[in-house]
Protein backbone atom coordinates (compact mmCIF):
# COMPACT_ATOMS: atom_id res chain seq x y z
CA UNK A 1 0.00 0.00 0.00
CA UNK A 2 1.33 3.42 -0.85
CA UNK A 3 1.79 6.20 1.68
CA UNK A 4 -1.08 8.09 0.05
CA UNK A 5 -3.43 5.13 0.56
CA UNK A 6 -2.28 4.68 4.16
CA UNK A 7 -2.97 8.36 4.80
CA UNK A 8 -6.40 8.07 3.16
CA UNK A 9 -7.16 5.07 5.36
CA UNK A 10 -5.95 6.93 8.46
CA UNK A 11 -8.17 9.91 7.65
CA UNK A 12 -11.16 7.62 7.19
CA UNK A 13 -10.58 6.40 10.74
CA UNK A 14 -10.73 10.02 11.94
CA UNK A 15 -14.18 10.44 10.49
CA UNK A 16 -15.45 7.17 11.93
CA UNK A 17 -13.97 7.69 15.38
CA UNK A 18 -15.09 11.32 15.51
CA UNK A 19 -18.63 10.17 14.77
CA UNK A 20 -18.39 7.36 17.33
CA UNK A 21 -17.18 9.82 19.96
CA UNK A 22 -19.99 12.22 19.11
CA UNK A 23 -22.53 9.42 19.51
CA UNK A 24 -21.04 8.36 22.84
CA UNK A 25 -21.14 11.90 24.19
CA UNK A 26 -24.77 12.25 23.07
CA UNK A 27 -25.83 8.94 24.65
CA UNK A 28 -24.22 9.50 28.04
CA UNK A 29 -26.98 11.75 29.44
CA UNK A 30 -29.59 9.11 28.59
CA UNK A 31 -27.55 6.43 30.33
CA UNK A 32 -27.06 8.72 33.31
CA UNK A 33 -30.84 9.16 33.53
CA UNK A 34 -31.31 5.38 33.70
CA UNK A 35 -28.57 4.79 36.27
CA UNK A 36 -29.77 4.43 39.84
CA UNK A 37 -26.46 4.33 41.70
CA UNK A 38 -24.98 7.83 42.26
CA UNK A 39 -21.43 6.63 41.60
CA UNK A 40 -22.54 5.05 38.33
CA UNK A 41 -24.26 8.30 37.34
CA UNK A 42 -20.96 10.10 37.92
CA UNK A 43 -19.04 7.47 35.96
CA UNK A 44 -21.42 7.75 33.00
CA UNK A 45 -20.97 11.53 33.11
CA UNK A 46 -17.20 11.01 32.96
CA UNK A 47 -17.74 8.66 30.00
CA UNK A 48 -19.68 11.34 28.13
CA UNK A 49 -17.16 14.04 28.99
CA UNK A 50 -14.30 11.86 27.76
CA UNK A 51 -16.11 11.01 24.52
CA UNK A 52 -16.72 14.73 23.88
CA UNK A 53 -13.09 15.56 24.69
CA UNK A 54 -11.91 12.89 22.26
CA UNK A 55 -14.25 14.12 19.56
CA UNK A 56 -12.63 17.55 19.90
CA UNK A 57 -9.16 15.98 19.75
CA UNK A 58 -10.00 14.07 16.59
CA UNK A 59 -11.32 17.26 14.98
CA UNK A 60 -7.99 18.88 15.91
CA UNK A 61 -6.16 15.98 14.24
CA UNK A 62 -8.17 16.64 11.08
CA UNK A 63 -7.39 20.36 11.25
CA UNK A 64 -3.67 19.57 11.53
CA UNK A 65 -4.04 17.95 8.11
CA UNK A 66 -6.11 20.88 6.77
CA UNK A 67 -9.30 18.81 6.80
CA UNK A 68 -12.76 19.24 8.30
CA UNK A 69 -15.12 16.66 9.79
CA UNK A 70 -17.59 15.19 7.38
CA UNK A 71 -21.07 13.73 7.91
CA UNK A 72 -19.91 10.09 8.14
CA UNK A 73 -21.90 8.12 10.74
CA UNK A 74 -20.06 5.36 12.54
CA UNK A 75 -22.28 2.31 12.22
CA UNK A 76 -20.42 0.31 14.89
CA UNK A 77 -21.26 2.84 17.58
CA UNK A 78 -24.76 3.15 16.18
CA UNK A 79 -25.10 -0.61 16.71
CA UNK A 80 -23.74 -0.32 20.24
CA UNK A 81 -26.37 2.33 20.94
CA UNK A 82 -29.16 0.22 19.48
CA UNK A 83 -28.05 -2.81 21.47
CA UNK A 84 -27.85 -0.76 24.65
CA UNK A 85 -31.40 0.51 24.07
CA UNK A 86 -32.62 -3.09 23.80
CA UNK A 87 -30.76 -4.11 26.98
CA UNK A 88 -32.29 -1.20 28.90
CA UNK A 89 -35.78 -2.10 27.68
CA UNK A 90 -35.28 -5.67 28.88
CA UNK A 91 -33.86 -4.75 32.30
CA UNK A 92 -36.11 -4.70 35.33
CA UNK A 93 -35.68 -1.85 37.79
CA UNK A 94 -33.43 -3.87 40.12
CA UNK A 95 -30.91 -4.64 37.36
CA UNK A 96 -31.11 -1.46 35.28
CA UNK A 97 -27.61 -0.42 36.39
CA UNK A 98 -26.29 -3.63 34.83
CA UNK A 99 -27.77 -2.56 31.49
CA UNK A 100 -26.22 0.90 31.78
CA UNK A 101 -22.85 -0.63 32.62
CA UNK A 102 -22.97 -3.23 29.87
CA UNK A 103 -23.74 -0.66 27.18
CA UNK A 104 -21.06 1.68 28.52
CA UNK A 105 -18.50 -1.11 28.65
CA UNK A 106 -19.15 -2.05 25.04
CA UNK A 107 -18.66 1.55 23.94
CA UNK A 108 -15.51 2.00 26.04
CA UNK A 109 -14.04 -1.23 24.65
CA UNK A 110 -14.73 -0.07 21.10
CA UNK A 111 -13.04 3.28 21.69
CA UNK A 112 -10.03 1.78 23.42
CA UNK A 113 -9.44 -0.90 20.81
CA UNK A 114 -9.94 1.50 17.90
CA UNK A 115 -7.70 4.14 19.44
CA UNK A 116 -4.98 1.57 20.19
CA UNK A 117 -4.76 0.82 16.48
CA UNK A 118 -4.02 4.40 15.47
CA UNK A 119 -0.52 5.11 16.89
CA UNK A 120 1.28 2.75 14.51
CA UNK A 121 -0.33 4.35 11.47
CA UNK A 122 0.31 7.87 12.78
CA UNK A 123 3.99 7.02 13.36
CA UNK A 124 4.31 5.50 9.89
CA UNK A 125 3.03 8.79 8.48
CA UNK A 126 5.48 10.82 10.59
CA UNK A 127 2.75 12.12 12.91
CA UNK A 128 4.48 11.27 16.18
CA UNK A 129 2.51 13.80 18.25
CA UNK A 130 -0.75 12.28 17.06
CA UNK A 131 0.57 8.80 17.75
CA UNK A 132 1.34 9.75 21.36
CA UNK A 133 -2.06 11.37 21.83
CA UNK A 134 -3.90 8.33 20.39
CA UNK A 135 -2.06 6.14 22.90
CA UNK A 136 -3.05 8.48 25.75
CA UNK A 137 -6.66 8.43 24.57
CA UNK A 138 -6.67 4.62 24.55
CA UNK A 139 -5.27 4.66 28.10
CA UNK A 140 -8.03 7.03 29.20
CA UNK A 141 -10.62 4.54 27.94
CA UNK A 142 -8.79 1.74 29.73
CA UNK A 143 -9.27 3.64 32.98
CA UNK A 144 -13.00 4.00 32.23
CA UNK A 145 -13.17 0.27 31.46
CA UNK A 146 -11.60 -0.55 34.83
CA UNK A 147 -14.04 1.72 36.64
CA UNK A 148 -16.98 0.19 34.76
CA UNK A 149 -15.81 -3.32 35.65
CA UNK A 150 -15.75 -2.41 39.35
CA UNK A 151 -19.15 -0.72 39.06
CA UNK A 152 -20.48 -3.82 37.30
CA UNK A 153 -19.41 -6.05 40.13
CA UNK A 154 -21.00 -3.70 42.66
CA UNK A 155 -24.26 -3.56 40.67
CA UNK A 156 -24.33 -7.33 40.34
CA UNK A 157 -23.77 -7.74 44.07
CA UNK A 158 -26.62 -5.30 44.80
CA UNK A 159 -28.93 -7.08 42.36
CA UNK A 160 -28.17 -10.46 43.93
CA UNK A 161 -28.81 -9.06 47.42
CA UNK A 162 -32.14 -7.67 46.25
CA UNK A 163 -33.05 -11.09 44.84
CA UNK A 164 -32.02 -12.85 48.04
CA UNK A 165 -33.90 -10.33 50.20
CA UNK A 166 -37.11 -10.74 48.17
CA UNK A 167 -36.93 -14.56 48.07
Amino acid sequence: MSEANVKKYYIAAFHALRSASEQGAATAPKLEAYAKDPELKSLVTDYGTLAAKHEEQIVAFLEELDLKPNDFKDRVMEGVGNGTDEMLKAASDDVIDLGVISGSQTGAQYYRNAFMGQPATAKALGLDDQAARWAEMADEWHEIEDRLAAAGQDALDRAMQTETASA
